[in-house]
This record gives C-alpha cells, structure tokens and sequence, in this order.
C-alpha cells in the first residue's frame, strides 16, 4: 500500500495541477494546443523511438499485432449493433479504441518504468494501425461521405510518432541498436532520449487535467455507454488475452497486468474532432471520454493492487 501510494499520489497531483491551471488566465487553450504539439511532435516520438529499438521483437509477436487489431475491430462491430438502440450517430466509435499516445503512455511510465515500455508498444502496435487505417477513415466517412486514401496515407507516413515507431522498429531488426550504447553520436542520441523521457508523461498528465471539465454530464446516457464499453472491453479482452498467450506465451512477469491497463484506457481523444455540425453529441461524447478517463485510473489503482 506504501508503495502504490508513493506511485499514484505524483500522478493525482499532476493531473490536479493540470485542472487548477483552468482557473488561470495566462495558461490559454492555445497554450495548452502548443504544450499538445510538443508531446505529439517531439517527447512522445522520443519515448516510442527509443521503446521499439529496444523491444525484444520475435515472429511470434507479430501475433500480438494481429489480435489487437482484429480486437479492436470486433469491438467496433458490437458498437455497431448496439447503435440500433439508441440514437447517437457516433456511438460505435466511442466503443472501440484507446487513448494509448495522450494517457496510456504516461500512465504506464508513472506506474511501471520507462523500462515496461516495450511489453506496452507490442500491445499497442495493431492497435495504432487500426486507428490510423479503420477508425480514422471512419470518421471521415461519415461525415463526409468519402475517404481520401492518398491524404491517409500521406498522413500516416509524415505523423512524427508513427516514423519514431518505424524507424524504432526498422534499427532494431536490423540490428542497429547497439549502436545507442557503442559509438558516441549514439550515445549522444541515447542520453538526449533519456531526458525526454521523464518529462513526456508529467506533460501529457497536465493537458490531460487542464482537459476535464464535466459542465452539463448527461450521467443517465453516459452510465449506460460507459457500462455497455466496459463490458465488451473486458469481455472480449479477456478472450483475446487468452488468444495471445496460448500462441505467444506470457511475453514478461507483467504481461497480463499491462495488458489489461491498456484495455482499460479511454476512447482515443480524437473522437470528438470528427463530430461535426452536431453540438449535443460533441458534449456528450466529450464528457463521456472524460468521465471514462477519470475512472480508467481507479481501473489501474484496483491493477496495482491487485
């Protein structure tokens, strides 16, 4: 228990400092977008770079990225039938994906190390391809009525996290990593990566405190799709862990632990830049995703204690 409070208590009070910072005049949401860029653009790509070229990478775990993304679909399809009861146009993507880059990563950091990284990037690997190549053309599809793969695609290859993943990646099956820790541009490169590190998740924890405000919570709907995801997150998740580990085996001691964090993440943050032209389901979903932010970490104090 000492520990666990020791762990949570910097997380409650960053995050904390994060939603006091609403109160302040000088802290704008143009400065929080600028403190936004700079995770996404510059410490989030040196976290993940710097996790794939050390994940231990074998055949056996690019079935971990096949399960992922087919989880993630599944959950979309039960999105999908669900969506015959209610009235929300975008209620089958709140049911599936995760907020991986903006939570997942700091969280997973403050908690378990930097060093836990790559057991959390093999998880995350499908899941990212089924953003950037499902759940994002989705959207776009929806309310456009058209999906431009040229421009995806484009995206896709220029977004600074995804060519720290590759390039993470490509260094490491090619055997390129010792370079970090043998020559001394590399390990210029690998003490620079070492002080981006550490602040990446404190950053990501304010943006995310200065982003929660519940005004006007509709908890009657919001308990209800709140309680549907969860169920078929844990349901389905349950099965696809099992899935993993009957082919992969258990991949590190903590496997099973980080894997059912990750699971347990909010909707990706993005939804609610897709909603277009419809300003009730932009609150609700807004609210929503934050509302299950808040109880994604009493999901992840019952993991560490557990």
């Amino acid at each position: 228990m000492e520990l666990l409070l020791i762990k949570l208590t910097p997380l409650v009070v960053i995050i904390g400092i994060g939603v006091a910072l609403q109160a302040v005049r000088e802290i704008t949401p143009e400065a929080i977008n600028g403190v936004k860029f700079l995770i996404i653009h510059i410490s989030l790509p040196a976290v993940l770079f710097s996790a794939f070229i050390k994940a231990p990478l074998k055949p056996e775990y690019l079935f971990l990225f096949v399960t992922m993304f087919l989880f993630c679909c599944l959950l979309y399809f039960l999105g999908r039938t669900i969506q015959r009861f209610h009235d929300f146009r975008y209620g089958a993507e709140f049911f599936t994906g995760f907020e991986f880059g903006m939570v997942g990563i700091a969280l997973f950091t403050s908690l378990w190390g930097a060093e836990k990284l790559p057991v959390v990037v093999l998880i995350g690997l499908g899941h990212e391809i089924f953003i950037w190549f499902v759940y994002m053309p989705l959207l776009e599809y929806k309310n456009t009525g058209k999906v431009n793969v040229a421009v995806t695609l484009s995206t896709f290859i220029r977004h600074p996290i995804l060519i720290a993943i590759i390039a993470g990646i490509g260094m490491n099956l090619l055997g390129f990593s010792f370079l970090l820790e043998t020559t001394l541009p590399g390990r210029a490169v690998s003490t620079t990566l070492s002080v981006l590190t550490p602040i990446t998740g404190p950053l990501i924890l304010v943006v995310v405190g200065y982003s929660i405000r519940l005004a006007s919570v509709q908890w009657k709907a919001t308990t209800i799709f709140i309680s549907l995801r969860l169920c078929a997150v844990l349901l389905v998740g349950t099965l696809a862990y099992l899935v993993m580990t009957a082919v992969a085996g258990e991949i590190d001691p903590l496997f099973a632990t980080i894997f059912f964090a990750f699971i347990l993440l909010p909707p990706p943050f993005i939804l609610p830049l897709f909603i277009e032209n419809n300003e009730s389901e932009l609150r609700f979903f807004s609210n929503a995703i934050m509302v299950y932010t808040l109880l994604s970490f009493a999901g992840f104090l019952v993991l560490m204690m557990v």
